[in-house]
């Protein structure tokens, strides 16, 4: 279950379109992810990698949209 929330999360976090309206929603969805991997998981799992994915959001948020050519 923890990484089908994962790949939700990722799929939104890589959409071409972001509704801007939904990033509180996306917020806590990537809270409630991790939470979830923290209970499959061992500690030894977790590193800076892992926690990234909480500010990902938020940059997305205020950047906006990045796409590479």
């Amino acid at each position: 279950m923890a990484i089908i929330h994962l790949c939700h999360v990722f799929k939104s976090l890589c959409a071409k379109v972001v509704d801007r309206t939904k990033m509180g929603e996306l917020k806590k969805k990537v809270v409630i992810t991790l939470v979830l991997l923290e209970k499959e998981f061992p500690p030894s799992f977790f590193d800076v990698m892992t926690h990234l994915l909480v500010h990902l959001v938020k940059e997305l948020e205020l950047c906006g949209l990045v796409h590479t050519c």
